[in-house]
């Protein structure tokens, strides 16, 4: 019973750990996201739409 629990314990941390990656993959590719329109309006960013598409492939 004891065993049943670590392993329910270690399955919830592993899936909320899984969740939190999602968020920071897409917050990163928010942030490309807004680089690459910011691009468009001022040649000092240089986010391309690939860099965009790529980003959310992954």
């Amino acid at each position: 019973m004891k065993l049943l629990l670590h392993i329910l314990i270690f399955v919830l941390i592993a899936l909320s750990s899984a969740n939190s990656l999602d968020t920071k993959n897409e917050d990163a590719c928010a942030r490309i996201a807004i680089e690459y329109q910011k691009s468009n309006k001022d040649p000092e960013f240089s986010a391309n739409y690939s860099d965009v598409k790529a980003c959310l492939e992954s």
